[in-house]
């Protein structure tokens, strides 16, 4: 699939969405199916302000991004990872991460219910 942009989140903002009703499947991904992926999307937004996240991103998936706390609105047109720390901790910033500090999660979402 070609055409879309890739969004990268570090968490999952229900308020993104214009559904009142929606379903959402989170799958755990491999680095290298997030990468097989950026390197199809027409763009790919980053939505995370970590800066040592971005930066092992950046090293990672060969790419440019800059951290970022905008906001995140959905299309139909996106598809989603969510990128977050296994173990964050509250106030502290972590200087280097390593791929062994990340959860990586595709996110499908669907309007309506799956019930």
């Amino acid at each position: 699939m070609t055409g879309y942009n890739l969004v990268l989140l570090n968490a999952f903002p229900v308020n993104a969405f214009p559904y009142d009703i929606f379903t959402v499947a989170f799958m755990r991904e491999e680095v290298s199916n997030l990468a097989k992926d950026v390197v199809l999307a027409e763009s790919v937004k980053c939505f995370i302000r970590h800066p040592a996240t971005v930066e092992l991103l950046n090293t990672l998936l060969k790419v440019k991004l800059e951290p970022s706390s905008e906001l995140y609105r959905y299309s139909t047109n996106d598809i989603i990872y969510i990128i977050t720390l296994k173990s964050p901790e509250r106030g502290k910033e972590t200087a280097k991460l390593s791929l062994d500090d990340l959860l990586i999660y595709r996110v499908i979402v669907a309007e309506g219910s799956w019930l």
